[in-house]
């Protein structure tokens, strides 16, 4: 790719517009599906309902847990007694983990500061730091110890733990406060109300779901559902809650007002993992034996899709990422002159020394246009150029050309004089 000249910016720019203000443009969220029996994670596209990408993680994945802000996914890998942490923009395992033996429910903090791990088979729960990717607490909690959620404050942790008993961490000190006997043998997935007030608990051994009251640490209410019901998930404004029924081969959907079922879906084989996407428009369902996802409209309770994916699919835990934002409120102006952009960084509306605008010189010819976009899904705008039906894209965002190989080279088709253009389409 050629490169022009450099030259001296003779002149001062200085302006006094008011910004152009936009809403959000949310991309559509990914779901991360554990595959037991593959040592995998499948990756679906929410918005087409793809496998965009198969992660190799450790053996036997199953439990699974997005960040708040969607850039890491960490998995507990069950027989390595290791959690892998995958990196959303490359799709790629950038650490491992060791937390306790059979690592299996997890949870994170509502400011992604923390994941909590239950391991099953050590009766413990592992406290990561996401900011060093180490285990910064060991809590001892009661036995087997399986589905985690956090509450909305991020004060409490909820454990499934048996004979049927929820055991509360306060992240405070990360200890155990509080042991709930909620009854039944086995204890299994759990969630938490929206507004922190209810945790619904699934009790495999009595096909039911048993409402917690949190201010009060007791049940309200039991919910008979399917036979052996496994993951539990609540809608975002908490009017449905969501149950996949392993041996039946169902999700029951729960009224919260009401607590009773007002639906049962068929799905596929053994359902077990159960999240639903932030517009609360779907319900993503890992079907274990069936070697699929099952896609659910939550305003007809109806399956819309079915997606293949790796052999044994679990996904325990949260396992669909909230949608990626770029936000254009406040954006900021600039120019781009013959291969170099003049960047109204700090949005004072004048053009102020390298260092505190930017200045890019990235490579270009006269005739070149300029383009903008988040080329890698990190939420952050990036350069590039459109030259008569090419497009040369800045992809790592580092400010410099590093040929097609790095950053991204697109022959879309065109003819001189064409106009790009950029967008979610």
């Amino acid at each position: 790719m050629r490169t022009v000249r450099s030259f001296s910016f003779l002149f001062i720019l200085s302006l006094s517009l008011q910004m152009w203000l936009a809403p959000p443009i949310s991309a559509a969220p990914f779901a991360y599906v554990t595959n037991f029996n593959d040592n995998t994670v499948s990756v679906l596209d929410t918005a087409t309902n793809g496998v965009t990408a198969t992660v190799p993680v450790g053996t036997s994945p199953g439990g699974v847990a997005v960040t708040p802000d969607g850039t890491r996914v960490y998995v507990g890998n069950y027989s390595s007694n290791t959690v892998s942490v995958i990196d959303t923009t490359t799709n790629t395992v950038t650490a491992t983990v060791p937390v306790g033996n059979g690592p299996w429910g997890f949870a994170v903090t509502p400011d992604g500061s923390r994941v909590y791990v239950g391991n099953e088979v050590a009766g413990t729960v592992s406290v990561i730091a996401t900011a060093t990717n180490t285990v910064t607490a060991t809590v001892p909690v009661g036995t087997s110890p399986s589905g985690l959620a956090v509450s909305p404050d991020g004060a409490k942790v909820y454990v499934a733990t048996a004979p049927g008993t929820i055991s509360i961490i306060a992240t405070a000190t990360d200890s155990v406060t509080a042991t709930v006997t909620v009854g039944g043998n086995d204890t299994s997935g759990l969630a938490v109300s929206p507004d922190g007030t209810r945790v619904y608990v699934a009790l495999l051994d009595s096909a039911s779901v048993l409402v917690l009251n949190t201010a009060t640490n007791t049940v309200t209410s039991v919910v008979r559902v399917g036979s052996h019901p496994q993951g539990v998930a609540v809608t975002p404004d908490g009017t449905r809650v969501y149950v996949a029924n392993n041996t039946s081969n169902t999700v029951s959907v729960l009224n919260a007002a009401t607590n009773t079922v007002t639906a049962t879906v068929p799905v596929g084989g053994s359902p077990w993992g159960v999240a639903v996407t932030p517009d609360g428009t779907r319900v993503y369902v890992a079907n274990n034996t069936s070697n699929t996802v099952s896609v659910l409209n939550t305003a007809t309770n109806t399956v819309t899709a079915t997606v293949p994916v790796g052999q044994t699919p679990t996904a325990y835990g949260p396992f669909i990422s909230r949608a990626p934002t770029v936000r254009l409120v406040n954006a900021k102006i600039g120019i781009y002159r013959d291969g170099t952009w003049y960047l109204d960084r700090n949005g004072n509306g004048d053009l102020d020394a390298p260092g505190t605008d930017g200045f890019i010189s990235w490579g270009g010819v006269p005739g070149d246009l300029p383009v903008v976009g988040d080329w890698n899904n990190s939420g952050s705008t990036k350069v590039g150029i459109y030259r008569d039906g090419t497009w040369y894209l800045d992809r790592n965002g580092n400010g410099s050309w590093d040929g097609c190989g790095t950053d991204a080279c697109v022959s879309w088709g065109g003819v001189p004089g064409d106009l790009p253009v950029v967008g979610k389409w």
